[in-house]
């Protein structure tokens, strides 16, 4: 396991240039990347992590629009992290302070019920959101893998890089 029971994580995520993460969060895009693929990896391995994320991103830029937040909120969910809150896409063609203070207002009423015993964090859990562009299965476009559904999905019986050294 990843975390600990009490473990909460907010993540504020623009999208760059392209629909990729900014060069300060290419390492976690990264760290993110290779534990969502690796098969060695549980799906119930992100199990005791409660999260919430805002995108930040412009609308025009279409499928682009908050691509990160989307995926990492995808990939959350499918390595079985909580998530508190849907996930919150504050469009730069408007007030973008505004949009987080919202962002963060709905998150301070929520720690206040759970400090104030109202809710447990079970009950404030999301339901995984329904998906963004996707395939037959719900499971997003990828941002830097050019792989699709099947390539991945037949990939689990291929070689580790890590461990080519042995085949």
């Amino acid at each position: 396991d990843f975390f600990t029971e009490k473990s909460i994580c907010l993540f504020i995520l623009p999208t760059y240039t392209g629909g990729t993460p900014t060069d300060d969060a290419s390492w976690f895009w990264q760290w993110l990347e290779d534990t969502y693929f690796d098969f060695r990896v549980s799906r119930d391995s992100f199990g005791k992590m409660k999260f919430a994320i805002l995108g930040l991103g412009h609308s025009e830029y279409l499928e682009n629009y908050n691509k990160i937040a989307r995926i990492v909120q995808h990939r959350f969910e499918k390595l079985s992290a909580t998530s508190l809150l849907p996930l919150h896409m504050a469009d730069a063609k408007y007030d973008q302070l505004e949009q987080f203070n919202e962002w963060k207002q709905t998150l301070y009423q929520l720690f206040d019920r759970v400090s104030h015993q109202q809710i447990s964090w079970e009950e404030a859990a999301v339901q995984p959101a329904v998906r963004y562009e996707s395939d037959d299965d719900g499971v997003p476009v990828e941002a830097t893998s050019g792989s699709t559904k099947n390539e991945i999905e037949n990939s689990e019986n291929a070689p580790d890089l890590e461990d080519l050294g042995n085949v």
